[in-house]
Formats: C-alpha cells, structure tokens, sequence
C-alpha cells in the first residue's frame, strides 16, 4: 500500500469526525457534555458498526461455504486480501484503494455435484445468517450494558439492520444475497452457470487453464442478467483459451448487446476491454474498436489510470496499439513480471497478447 493512499485513507475517516467535533465545540459552546458524549459514541458505533456487520457476513459465508463443501479462494475486506494461489498456499495482500471493496468471500464448488442446488443455497446464505446472529448478539450486549454504552450497541445495530435489509431486498437487476437466491429458483441450472463462474475464477486464481472446451449448457439466456453477463464474459476467455474464434464471436455480440446491464464500472470497464481485443483480433474491424475505446466516461478513465492495476495494463495497450513507438514484446515482458495479475489472470492476457501480436505482424505485412 503506497503511503499516499494510506494518507487517503486516514482523512477519508478522520476529517468528517473533526468537522464532528468542532461543530459541537465552536457551534454550540454551551451545549452539554453529555449529549456531546452520546453523539460521539454514536458516530463512533455507526463506524465500528459498519466495519464490523460487514466483516462478519462475509464470515458467514466463508463458515458456511465450508459446511457446504466449498473450497476458499479469496477473502476481501475493504483493501486487503487473503487469496489461495497456484500451490495451494494462502497469501495476504494489499489491493490499490480503488480495487477496494468493502467485503467479498469466493469460495470454489466441490467437483461432486450430488445436492449442488443445496449446496449453494448454505453458501449463498451465510451471510445473512451470521448477519441475524450479531443482531442478537448486539441486543444481548445493549441489555446487559449501562447507560453510557448503550447509544454504541444501538448505532451498532442501526447499521447492521441496514445491511440486513439491504441484503433482502429483491430487485430484478439487483446485487445480493436475495436476487441471488432468486434467480436460481426461477431457473435451477443457472446454479451450474454460477458454479462454473466460480470455478473459472478458480482457475485464475490457482494458474490453472480452463480445461476441455465449453460444452453446450443453458448458462446464459439471450437476454442477460448480472449473474449470466459474468458468466459468458468467462465461456469467451474459456473459447480464447481454446483458439475457438467462432463461439468467441457469438458469445462477444451478446456481451456488446447486454454488459450495461452491470452495475459496477470497473466490470463494464474491463468487458469493454475484452470486445475491444475482439474487434482487432476476431473481426479485424479497427473503426469499431476505435468507437468501444471511445466510450469511456470521464469516471471509467479515472479507474484505468490509476497505477499498477489490471485495467491499467489493458489501457495502456488499447490506447498505444497503434503507436509507432510502441513495443509489444516488452509490453509482453512488463505483465510476466506485474504483481497486479493472478496466476491464470496473467497466463489469459498472455494467450491473448500473442494472438494480438499475429495480427498486428498480419496488418504489417500487408
């Protein structure tokens, strides 16, 4: 972690609470202490609180995850990361703060598929589960403490409650334990399209290639949702593995036509990306790939900009591709030795850089 994101990082949280505290001291002098107490404990609980609900329904789905026979891949919580690599060890790593989430638990499906529908939904519901335990836990805490600490126990639980909710809501283009929950009762076998998602994720992680090619199962429908655009976006890296340009194809016109779906820049950042390697590899077509670079907002760019990420590897590509000053083989050397890949992340870009090389030495020779 450079020292100037960590700097961010202290004033993201510190600066809001001076403002706090010299609200009350310099704006209402005269106002008593103990109502001053009480809202700094509060402020106190609702960040503790926040940290802490998160924390632990990510937990919850790494506990049960286990139970249910799935294997952990990686443990995100805001920047730091505990990932399994491609000798089965487990690391820890700091991620760049934009690469920062606040909680993330992937866990890899057992190759048994016997009761995989129930298998996911333990995983799938762990989360929440340890979410219900704190909020009792919380409740024991706030009956059990005096007066000066119950303000924390309640601003702890508020924010809880929130996650809670925000996690049962259902939406139809949502991102949560809910919709997830959902979308695999109204179609059972999109729990092998996120087993598969997974077990790809796997394979980045671990340094692994993405074995036998795709076979024909209902992963995806024509019309995507946030579970199934993931999803093809892999079965295409899968094709590419497998020189197979005619299910790359198809697989990239139904990402062009569905990927705003997403909800996350940086997933529509990185498909954007990918179609772009399609129009010059697979359609050789450089006016469409010039108007995909185009489409950038001003928000996308900040996130491609930023140093010593994946996205800025693959803007530093598509953005100096046709520079006559720029050199590919040592573009090539420079993601060998980037610590910002996975394994297998490393080992597709690489796959996918020397089908880019043969085609731009293709165009040369014409």
């Amino acid at each position: 972690m450079k020292h100037r994101d960590k700097i961010n990082l202290i004033l993201m949280f510190l600066i809001p609470l001076i403002v706090y505290i010299g609200m009350f001291i310099f704006a209402l002098p005269k106002a008593n202490l103990m109502i001053l107490y009480f809202v700094l404990i509060s402020l106190l609980g609702l960040i503790i609180g926040l940290f802490l609900a998160v924390l632990l329904h990510e937990v919850g789905h790494g506990v049960l995850g286990h139970f249910a026979k799935y294997q952990l891949l990686s443990f995100k919580f805001l920047n730091f990361e505990i990932f399994r690599d491609e000798e089965d060890k487990l690391h820890l790593q700091i991620n760049p703060l934009n690469g920062m989430v606040l909680g993330q638990c992937l866990m890899l499906p057992p190759k048994n598929k016997k009761h995989k529908l129930k298998r996911f939904y333990l995983y799938n519901a762990g989360g929440l589960t340890f979410s219900f335990i704190w909020s009792f836990l919380l409740i024991v805490f706030f009956a059990l403490s005096n007066i000066y600490f119950r303000w924390l126990w309640i601003a702890m639980m508020l924010i809880n409650t929130f996650l809670i909710i925000n996690n049962i809501c259902y939406s139809e283009n949502g991102v949560n334990d809910r919709c997830n929950a959902e979308i695999i009762k109204k179609n059972p076998q999109y729990v092998d399209a996120i087993n598969y998602q997974l077990r790809v994720v796997g394979n980045i992680y671990l340094g692994k290639r993405f074995g036998a090619k795709i076979e024909a199962k209902p992963y995806y429908e024509e019309k995507l949702n946030h579970i199934s655009v993931p999803v093809v976006e892999f079965m295409m890296y899968h094709a590419i593995d497998h020189g197979d340009f005619e299910t790359v194809k198809s697989l990239s016109l139904l990402l062009k036509q569905n990927y705003q779906r997403l909800i996350f820049p940086i997933q529509k950042v990185i498909i954007n990306f990918d179609l772009m390697w399609v129009d010059l590899v697979v359609d050789g077509n450089r006016k469409t790939f010039e108007r995909h670079f185009k489409r950038f907002t001003d928000r996308e760019k900040l996130l491609c900009e930023k140093p010593d990420t994946d996205v800025n590897f693959y803007y530093r590509l598509y953005s100096q591709i046709y520079d006559k000053n720029f050199d590919l083989s040592a573009f090539i050397e420079e993601v060998k030795e980037a610590k910002c890949f996975y394994a297998g992340e490393r080992l597709s870009l690489l796959k996918r850089l020397d089908y880019l090389s043969q085609t731009l030495c293709k165009e040369e020779a014409k």
